[in-house]
């Protein structure tokens, strides 16, 4: 039974391999069309693609800065929570 056991084993391995190689290149090829599309639209309409690139740059540069304000707010919520129960351990 053990050696059934290791056949599917390995199978699954394979497979699931197989699988994150093949996303892999989907991702891979999507991310080219994405960049085909974006030369051509630039290409073909140059003042909405600078205002497209503007828009998205912005975006990049919020959702940062709210990643950065989440982690801030999570160390101190952390730093808070050790600091009272240091606190709350010394008083007992």
């Amino acid at each position: 039974m053990s050696n059934l056991d290791d056949l599917i084993k390995k199978t699954k391995e394979k497979h699931a391999a197989e699988l994150k190689a093949l996303r892999k290149q989907a991702a891979r090829e999507e991310q080219e069309l994405f960049v085909r599309v974006a030369r051509l639209f630039e290409e073909h309409e140059p003042e909405q693609f600078a205002q497209y690139r503007d828009h998205a740059a912005s975006l990049i540069e919020q959702e940062r800065v709210a990643r950065a304000e989440r982690a801030k707010a999570s160390r101190a919520r952390r730093k808070e929570q050790r600091d009272a129960a240091h606190d709350g351990g010394g008083d007992a």
